[in-house]
Protein backbone atom coordinates (compact mmCIF):
# COMPACT_ATOMS: atom_id res chain seq x y z
CA UNK A 1 0.00 0.00 0.00
CA UNK A 2 1.35 3.40 -0.98
CA UNK A 3 1.88 6.18 1.56
CA UNK A 4 -0.90 8.27 0.02
CA UNK A 5 -3.41 5.43 0.15
CA UNK A 6 -2.40 4.70 3.74
CA UNK A 7 -2.97 8.36 4.61
CA UNK A 8 -6.49 8.19 3.14
CA UNK A 9 -7.19 5.06 5.19
CA UNK A 10 -6.09 6.96 8.30
CA UNK A 11 -8.41 9.87 7.45
CA UNK A 12 -11.36 7.51 6.98
CA UNK A 13 -10.54 5.74 10.25
CA UNK A 14 -10.40 9.10 12.05
CA UNK A 15 -13.72 10.23 10.53
CA UNK A 16 -15.49 7.00 11.51
CA UNK A 17 -13.95 7.02 15.00
CA UNK A 18 -15.03 10.59 15.68
CA UNK A 19 -18.49 9.88 14.31
CA UNK A 20 -18.92 6.78 16.47
CA UNK A 21 -17.66 8.59 19.56
CA UNK A 22 -19.97 11.56 18.95
CA UNK A 23 -23.03 9.32 18.97
CA UNK A 24 -21.90 6.88 21.69
CA UNK A 25 -21.36 9.80 24.05
CA UNK A 26 -24.91 10.95 23.34
CA UNK A 27 -24.21 14.30 21.70
CA UNK A 28 -26.78 13.44 19.05
CA UNK A 29 -29.49 13.65 21.72
CA UNK A 30 -28.79 17.36 22.18
CA UNK A 31 -30.50 18.13 18.87
CA UNK A 32 -33.86 19.71 19.51
CA UNK A 33 -36.56 17.95 17.54
CA UNK A 34 -37.91 21.33 16.47
CA UNK A 35 -34.55 22.73 15.38
CA UNK A 36 -34.39 23.03 11.62
CA UNK A 37 -35.15 19.70 10.01
CA UNK A 38 -33.98 17.67 13.02
CA UNK A 39 -37.30 16.02 13.75
CA UNK A 40 -37.79 15.06 10.10
CA UNK A 41 -34.41 13.38 9.77
CA UNK A 42 -34.75 11.59 13.10
CA UNK A 43 -37.99 10.22 11.68
CA UNK A 44 -35.96 8.88 8.76
CA UNK A 45 -33.63 6.93 11.02
CA UNK A 46 -36.46 5.68 13.24
CA UNK A 47 -38.21 4.52 10.09
CA UNK A 48 -35.15 2.44 9.15
CA UNK A 49 -35.03 0.94 12.65
CA UNK A 50 -38.72 0.05 12.52
CA UNK A 51 -38.22 -1.60 9.15
CA UNK A 52 -35.28 -3.59 10.51
CA UNK A 53 -37.39 -4.76 13.46
CA UNK A 54 -40.17 -5.95 11.17
CA UNK A 55 -37.68 -7.79 8.96
CA UNK A 56 -36.15 -9.54 11.99
CA UNK A 57 -39.63 -10.63 13.04
CA UNK A 58 -40.30 -12.02 9.56
CA UNK A 59 -42.93 -9.37 8.82
CA UNK A 60 -42.50 -8.15 5.23
CA UNK A 61 -45.86 -6.44 5.04
CA UNK A 62 -45.00 -3.10 6.63
CA UNK A 63 -45.48 -1.23 3.35
CA UNK A 64 -49.19 -2.06 3.61
CA UNK A 65 -49.62 -0.32 6.94
CA UNK A 66 -51.38 3.00 7.45
CA UNK A 67 -51.17 5.41 4.52
CA UNK A 68 -50.40 9.08 5.03
CA UNK A 69 -51.98 11.96 3.08
CA UNK A 70 -49.26 14.61 3.13
CA UNK A 71 -51.01 17.27 1.05
CA UNK A 72 -54.20 17.90 -0.89
CA UNK A 73 -52.86 16.99 -4.32
CA UNK A 74 -50.72 13.85 -4.03
CA UNK A 75 -52.04 10.35 -3.61
CA UNK A 76 -51.54 8.82 -0.16
CA UNK A 77 -48.22 7.14 0.55
CA UNK A 78 -47.08 4.52 3.01
CA UNK A 79 -45.73 5.32 6.44
CA UNK A 80 -42.55 3.53 5.32
CA UNK A 81 -41.46 5.19 2.09
CA UNK A 82 -37.84 4.08 1.65
CA UNK A 83 -36.69 0.97 -0.23
CA UNK A 84 -36.01 -2.05 2.02
CA UNK A 85 -32.20 -2.03 1.88
CA UNK A 86 -32.16 1.07 4.09
CA UNK A 87 -33.83 -1.08 6.75
CA UNK A 88 -31.88 -4.26 5.99
CA UNK A 89 -28.63 -2.43 6.78
CA UNK A 90 -29.94 -1.83 10.30
CA UNK A 91 -30.88 -5.49 10.92
CA UNK A 92 -27.50 -6.44 12.51
CA UNK A 93 -27.66 -3.37 14.75
CA UNK A 94 -31.22 -4.13 15.90
CA UNK A 95 -30.35 -7.82 16.40
CA UNK A 96 -27.34 -7.02 18.61
CA UNK A 97 -29.35 -4.44 20.55
CA UNK A 98 -31.99 -7.06 21.34
CA UNK A 99 -29.33 -9.51 22.51
CA UNK A 100 -27.82 -6.84 24.75
CA UNK A 101 -31.20 -5.59 25.99
CA UNK A 102 -30.49 -2.01 24.93
CA UNK A 103 -32.93 0.81 25.51
CA UNK A 104 -34.41 2.58 22.51
CA UNK A 105 -32.28 5.69 23.09
CA UNK A 106 -29.07 3.63 23.03
CA UNK A 107 -30.23 1.80 19.91
CA UNK A 108 -30.91 5.11 18.21
CA UNK A 109 -27.39 6.32 19.06
CA UNK A 110 -25.64 3.31 17.55
CA UNK A 111 -28.01 2.94 14.59
CA UNK A 112 -26.00 5.54 12.72
CA UNK A 113 -22.85 3.36 12.64
CA UNK A 114 -23.51 1.66 9.26
CA UNK A 115 -24.17 5.04 7.63
CA UNK A 116 -21.02 6.63 9.06
CA UNK A 117 -18.88 3.63 8.09
CA UNK A 118 -20.06 3.43 4.48
CA UNK A 119 -20.00 7.21 4.08
CA UNK A 120 -16.35 7.23 5.16
CA UNK A 121 -15.37 4.23 3.03
CA UNK A 122 -16.86 5.96 0.00
CA UNK A 123 -13.84 8.26 -0.07
CA UNK A 124 -11.63 5.18 -0.52
CA UNK A 125 -13.87 4.01 -3.34
CA UNK A 126 -13.55 7.43 -5.03
CA UNK A 127 -9.76 7.16 -4.95
CA UNK A 128 -9.94 3.59 -6.29
CA UNK A 129 -12.23 4.71 -9.13
CA UNK A 130 -9.77 7.44 -10.07
CA UNK A 131 -6.81 5.05 -10.03
CA UNK A 132 -8.64 2.50 -12.18
CA UNK A 133 -9.80 5.00 -14.79
CA UNK A 134 -6.70 7.20 -14.83
CA UNK A 135 -4.13 4.41 -14.37
CA UNK A 136 -2.19 6.54 -11.90
CA UNK A 137 -1.92 7.04 -8.15
CA UNK A 138 -4.03 9.63 -6.37
CA UNK A 139 -2.37 13.02 -6.16
CA UNK A 140 -1.58 15.16 -3.12
CA UNK A 141 -4.39 17.49 -4.20
CA UNK A 142 -6.81 14.55 -4.13
CA UNK A 143 -5.80 13.72 -0.57
CA UNK A 144 -6.32 17.31 0.54
CA UNK A 145 -9.73 17.38 -1.15
CA UNK A 146 -10.70 14.06 0.47
CA UNK A 147 -9.71 15.41 3.88
CA UNK A 148 -11.65 18.62 3.24
CA UNK A 149 -14.76 16.61 2.36
CA UNK A 150 -14.53 14.12 5.22
CA UNK A 151 -14.37 16.88 7.79
CA UNK A 152 -16.55 19.43 6.02
CA UNK A 153 -19.53 20.91 7.78
CA UNK A 154 -21.90 19.25 5.31
CA UNK A 155 -20.73 15.68 5.95
CA UNK A 156 -20.41 16.13 9.71
CA UNK A 157 -23.84 17.77 9.90
CA UNK A 158 -25.69 15.50 7.50
CA UNK A 159 -24.16 12.11 8.33
CA UNK A 160 -22.66 12.28 11.81
CA UNK A 161 -25.22 14.57 13.42
CA UNK A 162 -28.39 13.90 11.44
CA UNK A 163 -27.79 10.30 10.38
CA UNK A 164 -28.72 10.73 6.72
CA UNK A 165 -27.77 7.77 4.53
CA UNK A 166 -27.19 9.45 1.16
CA UNK A 167 -23.54 8.44 1.52
CA UNK A 168 -24.64 4.81 1.26
CA UNK A 169 -26.22 5.55 -2.13
CA UNK A 170 -22.92 7.06 -3.28
CA UNK A 171 -21.00 4.06 -1.87
CA UNK A 172 -22.91 1.49 -3.93
CA UNK A 173 -23.09 3.67 -7.06
CA UNK A 174 -19.35 4.39 -6.96
CA UNK A 175 -18.65 0.69 -6.49
CA UNK A 176 -20.72 0.16 -9.62
CA UNK A 177 -18.62 2.71 -11.48
CA UNK A 178 -15.43 1.07 -10.16
CA UNK A 179 -16.42 -2.33 -11.58
CA UNK A 180 -17.91 -0.91 -14.78
CA UNK A 181 -14.81 -1.26 -17.02
CA UNK A 182 -14.11 -4.83 -15.86
CA UNK A 183 -17.45 -6.47 -15.02
CA UNK A 184 -20.81 -5.17 -16.17
CA UNK A 185 -22.58 -7.79 -14.05
CA UNK A 186 -20.99 -6.76 -10.74
CA UNK A 187 -21.48 -3.12 -11.66
CA UNK A 188 -25.18 -3.71 -12.31
CA UNK A 189 -25.54 -5.46 -8.96
CA UNK A 190 -24.00 -2.46 -7.20
CA UNK A 191 -26.32 -0.02 -8.95
CA UNK A 192 -29.25 -2.28 -8.03
CA UNK A 193 -28.20 -2.05 -4.38
CA UNK A 194 -28.05 1.75 -4.69
CA UNK A 195 -31.61 1.94 -6.01
CA UNK A 196 -32.81 -0.40 -3.25
CA UNK A 197 -31.30 2.03 -0.71
CA UNK A 198 -33.07 5.16 -1.94
CA UNK A 199 -35.05 6.04 -5.04
CA UNK A 200 -32.91 9.06 -5.96
CA UNK A 201 -30.14 6.67 -7.06
CA UNK A 202 -31.95 6.59 -10.40
CA UNK A 203 -30.28 9.96 -11.07
CA UNK A 204 -26.95 8.11 -11.21
CA UNK A 205 -28.32 5.19 -13.21
CA UNK A 206 -29.60 7.46 -16.02
CA UNK A 207 -26.21 8.94 -17.12
CA UNK A 208 -24.53 5.54 -16.76
CA UNK A 209 -27.16 3.92 -18.98
CA UNK A 210 -26.69 6.49 -21.75
CA UNK A 211 -22.88 6.33 -21.47
CA UNK A 212 -23.07 2.55 -21.97
CA UNK A 213 -25.60 2.97 -24.78
CA UNK A 214 -23.24 5.38 -26.55
CA UNK A 215 -20.54 2.68 -26.58
CA UNK A 216 -22.85 0.53 -28.71
CA UNK A 217 -21.80 -2.59 -26.86
CA UNK A 218 -25.35 -3.78 -26.52
CA UNK A 219 -24.46 -7.14 -25.01
CA UNK A 220 -22.62 -5.38 -22.18
CA UNK A 221 -25.53 -2.98 -21.71
CA UNK A 222 -27.94 -5.91 -21.51
CA UNK A 223 -25.78 -7.68 -18.91
CA UNK A 224 -25.54 -4.51 -16.83
CA UNK A 225 -29.27 -3.79 -17.02
CA UNK A 226 -30.22 -7.41 -16.29
CA UNK A 227 -27.93 -7.54 -13.23
CA UNK A 228 -29.39 -4.28 -11.92
CA UNK A 229 -32.98 -5.40 -12.47
CA UNK A 230 -32.53 -8.89 -11.02
CA UNK A 231 -30.79 -7.49 -7.93
CA UNK A 232 -33.62 -5.05 -7.30
CA UNK A 233 -36.22 -7.77 -7.94
CA UNK A 234 -34.60 -10.22 -5.53
CA UNK A 235 -34.49 -7.63 -2.75
CA UNK A 236 -38.01 -6.34 -3.39
CA UNK A 237 -39.84 -9.66 -3.93
CA UNK A 238 -40.45 -10.57 -0.25
CA UNK A 239 -41.88 -7.12 0.40
CA UNK A 240 -44.04 -7.16 -2.72
CA UNK A 241 -45.45 -10.52 -1.65
CA UNK A 242 -45.92 -9.32 1.93
CA UNK A 243 -47.42 -5.90 1.24
CA UNK A 244 -48.85 -6.18 -2.24
CA UNK A 245 -47.54 -4.48 -5.37
CA UNK A 246 -49.99 -1.57 -5.17
CA UNK A 247 -49.01 -0.62 -1.62
CA UNK A 248 -45.29 -0.91 -2.39
CA UNK A 249 -45.86 1.33 -5.41
CA UNK A 250 -47.74 3.91 -3.35
CA UNK A 251 -45.01 3.91 -0.71
CA UNK A 252 -41.95 4.00 -2.98
CA UNK A 253 -42.81 5.24 -6.46
CA UNK A 254 -44.87 8.09 -5.02
CA UNK A 255 -42.27 9.04 -2.42
CA UNK A 256 -40.88 11.99 -4.33
CA UNK A 257 -44.35 13.46 -4.80
CA UNK A 258 -45.40 13.22 -1.15
CA UNK A 259 -43.73 16.40 0.05
CA UNK A 260 -45.15 19.85 -0.23
CA UNK A 261 -43.36 22.40 -2.36
CA UNK A 262 -40.62 23.82 -0.14
CA UNK A 263 -40.51 27.61 -0.08
CA UNK A 264 -36.70 27.56 -0.30
CA UNK A 265 -36.58 25.38 -3.42
CA UNK A 266 -36.31 26.67 -6.97
CA UNK A 267 -39.85 25.44 -7.60
CA UNK A 268 -40.93 27.35 -4.48
CA UNK A 269 -39.39 30.56 -5.82
CA UNK A 270 -41.07 30.03 -9.19
CA UNK A 271 -44.45 29.62 -7.51
CA UNK A 272 -44.01 32.69 -5.30
CA UNK A 273 -42.86 34.75 -8.28
CA UNK A 274 -45.93 33.72 -10.28
CA UNK A 275 -48.15 34.59 -7.32
CA UNK A 276 -46.52 38.03 -7.09
CA UNK A 277 -46.94 38.68 -10.81
CA UNK A 278 -50.56 37.54 -10.92
CA UNK A 279 -51.41 39.28 -7.66
CA UNK A 280 -52.48 36.17 -5.77
CA UNK A 281 -52.12 32.42 -5.34
CA UNK A 282 -52.95 30.20 -8.28
CA UNK A 283 -54.26 26.88 -6.98
CA UNK A 284 -54.23 25.30 -10.44
CA UNK A 285 -50.55 26.20 -10.95
CA UNK A 286 -49.72 25.00 -7.42
CA UNK A 287 -51.41 21.69 -8.12
CA UNK A 288 -49.51 21.34 -11.41
CA UNK A 289 -46.17 21.97 -9.71
CA UNK A 290 -47.03 19.65 -6.84
CA UNK A 291 -47.91 16.75 -9.12
CA UNK A 292 -45.51 17.21 -12.01
CA UNK A 293 -42.51 19.35 -10.96
CA UNK A 294 -40.20 16.48 -10.03
CA UNK A 295 -41.36 14.41 -13.01
CA UNK A 296 -40.50 17.29 -15.36
CA UNK A 297 -37.07 17.74 -13.76
CA UNK A 298 -36.46 13.99 -14.02
CA UNK A 299 -37.39 14.16 -17.71
CA UNK A 300 -34.94 17.04 -18.13
CA UNK A 301 -32.19 14.88 -16.59
CA UNK A 302 -33.03 11.99 -18.95
CA UNK A 303 -33.08 14.16 -22.07
CA UNK A 304 -29.97 16.07 -20.99
CA UNK A 305 -28.02 12.86 -20.36
CA UNK A 306 -29.07 11.48 -23.73
CA UNK A 307 -28.18 14.62 -25.67
CA UNK A 308 -24.85 15.18 -23.90
CA UNK A 309 -23.78 11.55 -24.33
CA UNK A 310 -24.74 11.71 -28.01
CA UNK A 311 -23.25 15.12 -28.86
CA UNK A 312 -20.12 14.92 -26.75
CA UNK A 313 -19.62 11.18 -27.36
CA UNK A 314 -19.60 10.49 -23.63
CA UNK A 315 -18.84 6.90 -22.72
CA UNK A 316 -17.31 5.15 -19.75
CA UNK A 317 -14.03 5.43 -21.66
CA UNK A 318 -14.11 9.23 -21.31
CA UNK A 319 -14.20 9.37 -17.52
CA UNK A 320 -13.91 13.12 -16.95
CA UNK A 321 -16.93 13.79 -19.17
CA UNK A 322 -18.77 10.80 -17.70
CA UNK A 323 -18.17 11.99 -14.12
CA UNK A 324 -19.20 15.53 -15.13
CA UNK A 325 -22.49 14.17 -16.49
CA UNK A 326 -23.13 12.38 -13.18
CA UNK A 327 -22.51 15.62 -11.28
CA UNK A 328 -24.74 17.72 -13.54
CA UNK A 329 -27.61 15.21 -13.57
CA UNK A 330 -27.70 14.71 -9.79
CA UNK A 331 -27.24 18.40 -8.90
CA UNK A 332 -29.82 19.51 -11.47
CA UNK A 333 -32.54 17.37 -9.91
CA UNK A 334 -31.63 18.47 -6.40
CA UNK A 335 -31.50 22.17 -7.28
CA UNK A 336 -34.64 22.21 -9.44
CA UNK A 337 -36.64 19.70 -7.41
CA UNK A 338 -39.42 20.82 -5.15
CA UNK A 339 -38.16 19.47 -1.82
CA UNK A 340 -34.72 21.05 -1.59
CA UNK A 341 -34.12 22.03 2.05
CA UNK A 342 -31.06 23.55 3.74
CA UNK A 343 -28.58 21.73 1.51
CA UNK A 344 -29.05 18.49 3.43
CA UNK A 345 -29.89 16.45 0.33
CA UNK A 346 -26.67 17.31 -1.48
CA UNK A 347 -24.46 14.66 0.14
CA UNK A 348 -24.66 12.07 -2.67
CA UNK A 349 -24.11 14.54 -5.54
CA UNK A 350 -21.19 16.07 -3.65
CA UNK A 351 -19.38 12.70 -3.58
CA UNK A 352 -19.48 12.74 -7.37
CA UNK A 353 -18.34 16.35 -7.41
CA UNK A 354 -15.27 15.24 -5.43
CA UNK A 355 -14.65 12.41 -7.94
CA UNK A 356 -14.98 14.81 -10.88
CA UNK A 357 -12.70 17.39 -9.23
CA UNK A 358 -9.99 14.75 -8.69
CA UNK A 359 -10.29 13.37 -12.22
CA UNK A 360 -10.30 16.83 -13.87
CA UNK A 361 -7.56 18.25 -11.63
CA UNK A 362 -10.06 20.87 -10.39
CA UNK A 363 -9.33 20.18 -6.72
CA UNK A 364 -9.15 23.87 -5.82
CA UNK A 365 -12.64 24.50 -7.20
CA UNK A 366 -13.91 21.37 -5.44
CA UNK A 367 -12.44 22.51 -2.12
CA UNK A 368 -14.02 25.97 -2.49
CA UNK A 369 -17.46 24.42 -3.05
CA UNK A 370 -17.02 22.13 -0.01
CA UNK A 371 -15.97 25.00 2.24
CA UNK A 372 -18.88 27.18 1.12
CA UNK A 373 -21.25 24.27 1.71
CA UNK A 374 -19.95 24.01 5.25
CA UNK A 375 -20.94 27.58 6.00
CA UNK A 376 -24.24 27.72 4.17
CA UNK A 377 -25.88 24.34 4.86
CA UNK A 378 -25.81 24.39 8.67
CA UNK A 379 -26.88 26.65 11.51
CA UNK A 380 -23.49 28.38 11.52
CA UNK A 381 -22.79 32.14 11.83
CA UNK A 382 -22.61 32.62 8.06
CA UNK A 383 -25.87 30.77 7.42
CA UNK A 384 -27.81 33.97 6.70
CA UNK A 385 -29.82 33.42 3.51
CA UNK A 386 -28.24 29.97 3.38
CA UNK A 387 -30.80 28.41 1.04
CA UNK A 388 -30.57 31.23 -1.48
CA UNK A 389 -26.77 31.18 -1.33
CA UNK A 390 -26.70 27.40 -1.72
CA UNK A 391 -28.96 27.59 -4.75
CA UNK A 392 -26.60 30.11 -6.34
CA UNK A 393 -23.58 27.98 -5.38
CA UNK A 394 -25.05 24.85 -6.96
CA UNK A 395 -26.14 26.65 -10.12
CA UNK A 396 -22.59 28.01 -10.46
CA UNK A 397 -21.21 24.51 -9.83
CA UNK A 398 -23.39 23.01 -12.57
CA UNK A 399 -22.34 25.71 -15.04
CA UNK A 400 -18.65 25.40 -14.14
CA UNK A 401 -18.60 21.61 -14.49
CA UNK A 402 -20.52 21.87 -17.77
CA UNK A 403 -18.20 24.55 -19.16
CA UNK A 404 -15.04 22.80 -18.00
CA UNK A 405 -15.67 19.20 -19.02
CA UNK A 406 -18.54 19.14 -21.50
CA UNK A 407 -17.81 22.24 -23.55
CA UNK A 408 -14.07 22.81 -23.12
CA UNK A 409 -11.42 20.98 -25.07
CA UNK A 410 -9.94 18.95 -22.24
CA UNK A 411 -8.57 15.49 -22.86
CA UNK A 412 -9.90 12.41 -21.18
CA UNK A 413 -8.08 9.39 -19.90
CA UNK A 414 -9.59 6.39 -21.65
CA UNK A 415 -10.44 3.45 -19.42
CA UNK A 416 -10.76 0.13 -21.19
CA UNK A 417 -11.31 -3.34 -19.73
CA UNK A 418 -9.11 -4.93 -22.35
CA UNK A 419 -6.57 -2.30 -23.39
CA UNK A 420 -4.00 -0.11 -21.73
CA UNK A 421 -5.23 3.34 -20.81
CA UNK A 422 -4.41 5.97 -23.42
CA UNK A 423 -5.12 9.64 -23.91
CA UNK A 424 -7.94 10.57 -26.26
CA UNK A 425 -10.02 13.68 -26.91
CA UNK A 426 -13.31 13.85 -25.00
CA UNK A 427 -15.16 15.40 -27.93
Amino acid sequence: MSERKFLIWCLVFLFCGLGFAYNIMGFGDSLDIDQGQGGFYRFDRNQCLDMAGFILDGDFGFYSRELVQVDLFSEPGGTYNYPPLSGIMEVPVVFLSRLAGMEDSALFDISIFPFILLSGLTILVICSVFERYAAEEVTNGAIILACTFLFSGMLLYSVVREGKFEGVIAFFALLGIFFLPKSKTISGICFGLAICTKQTAVLLVIPTFFALLRERQYKDLLKWGAALSITALIIMTPFILGSGLERVHLSLAKNMDLFKIQGDSTIGYIYRTSAFITGGENKAFEEFLQLYANKIVLLICILGSFLFSLKRKITTSTPESFFALLVICSFTFIVLGKFYTSGIYEVAPTYFLVLWAIASRETVFGAIVLLLQSFFCCDWPLALYRNELLLVLYFVTILYVWRTSLVGGKKDVVASPSKENVIAPSG
